[in-house]
């Protein structure tokens, strides 16, 4: 190998932190999406739903409370996320 390719080779390559950081963002962006996922079903189940019945189960109650954990979920893995990346 030359050393023109030698230190072409060397620009190519990036720090295995940076690969890994990078890995890192891809995974919690995916999570972060099946989140808002999870939260955009509940919001439709929610909405189909009456209020719950007086003596029955708290199903809308329940699946309301769900809406809220997974978008406090999403909402944490995308700042966290940015976070990262911007601080």
């Amino acid at each position: 190998m030359t050393a023109k390719e030698s230190a072409r080779s060397e620009q190519n390559t990036t720090p295995p932190s940076d690969v890994a950081f990078k890995r890192l963002s891809e995974i919690v962006n995916a999570l972060s999406m099946s989140a808002w996922h999870l939260h955009n079903v509940l919001v439709f189940m929610v909405e189909s739903l009456d209020d719950d019945a007086e003596g029955a189960l708290p199903v809308r109650s329940t699946l309301i409370k769900l809406r809220e954990d997974a978008d406090n979920l999403a909402t944490g893995l995308m700042e966290a996320d940015w976070r990262a990346s911007h601080e």
